[in-house]
C-alpha cells in the first residue's frame, strides 16, 4: 500500500521556495566577494597561498552567475503552460544549476577556510 502523501503546496509555492533558496545563495556569494575584497589586506600582512583567495572569488562569482540562470529557468518553468515535457526539461536543468551553484559556493567557502587555516597557523 504505497500511498502518495497529500500535499497542500501548489507548484507556484514550490517555485517560490526554489527562487528564494537561489536568492539566498546569490546573496551569500555576493556578500562574500565584497567582504573578502574589503578585508583581505587588513587581516593578513603577508598572506600565503593567495591562490585560495582567487579560487574563492572565482567560485563565488560563478555561483552568482549560475544563480541568475537558475532564476531565469524558474521563471520559464513557472510560465510554461503548454508543454509538460518542456517544463520537465527546464525543471531538470534548474535542479542541475542549483546543485552547481551550491557546489561552487561550497568550493569558495572551503578555499577561504584553507586560506585562513594556512595563514593563522
Amino acid at each position: 500500500m504505497n500511498q502518495i502523501p497529500d500535499h497542500d503546496w501548489s507548484e507556484i509555492e514550490i517555485y517560490k521556495f526554489e527562487f528564494e533558496y537561489i536568492k539566498y545563495i546569490s546573496t551569500l556569494c555576493t556578500g562574500s566577494i565584497l567582504l573578502v575584497v574589503t578585508f583581505i589586506e587588513k587581516l593578513f600582512k603577508k598572506p600565503e597561498w593567495k591562490i585560495c583567495i582567487a579560487v574563492a572569488l572565482c567560485s563565488f562569482l560563478l555561483s552568482t552567475i549560475i544563480c541568475a540562470f537558475s532564476q531565469a529557468c524558474i521563471i520559464e518553468k513557472a510560465s510554461e503552460r503548454e508543454s509538460i515535457e518542456r517544463r520537465d526539461k527546464v525543471q531538470n536543468l534548474t535542479i542541475g544549476l542549483i546543485f552547481s551553484s551550491l557546489l561552487s559556493y561550497l568550493i569558495g567557502v572551503s578555499s577561504l577556510v584553507v586560506f585562513g587555516l594556512k595563514n593563522l597557523f
